[in-house]
């Protein structure tokens, strides 16, 4: 009697592309917390406080499998470049449509800004979320499932704009 193994490889794959990528940012920017969670996949929370506040992570569950890389919080310039607002001025509209049209509408406010992020990045793979609790900030997910190179190109711009530091030795410039 023999007992047979079955992987599936697009599972394997998922979860491959998330401790790939997360090997990839710890060797160019300082991770100076994280954690794992392998309860429902495979997840890495990290960054710079104790409170991790990026996330990698790979899923399986009624709504598919998913592979994403969640940015906590991006700088204010490049939210603004994006949507022609500053994270307190969308929570304030957010406030203003919840009011006037209630919390369905107002919860998919940031969604009307789809157009926006698909057309600044190239791509149709980021997508935008508001936390309005305490001082309004942004982030953004990547759907990390293809790691193809405008995904590489998409996670690398993001991650500039995400308050990690570069490792020294991936920001030395030399003019000679």
């Amino acid at each position: 009697m023999s007992i047979e193994l079955t992987v599936d490889t697009k599972t394997q794959q998922y979860v491959e592309n998330v401790e790939s990528l997360y090997a990839a940012i710890k060797s160019h920017y300082y991770v100076e917390h994280s954690s794992n969670d392998n309860s429902s996949g495979r997840s890495i929370s990290f960054g710079r406080h104790p409170i991790k506040e990026n996330q990698i992570r790979f899923t399986s569950g009624f709504r598919g499998l998913k592979a994403e890389l969640r940015i906590g919080q991006v700088d204010l310039e490049l939210v603004e470049t994006i949507t022609g607002h500053t994270p307190h001025e969308l929570a304030e509209m957010v406030k203003v449509t919840r009011e006037q049209s209630g919390n369905e509408v107002a919860n998919a406010f940031m969604s009307g800004y789809k157009p926006k992020l698909d057309n600044y990045f190239g791509t149709d793979v980021v997508s935008i979320a508001l936390d309005t609790y305490g001082i309004p900030k942004c982030s953004l997910t990547i759907d990390i499932r293809d790691l193809s190179d405008k995904v590489i190109e998409v996670v690398s711009e993001i991650l500039k704009h995400s308050g990690l530091t570069p490792r020294a030795d991936q920001i030395r410039e030399y003019n000679l």
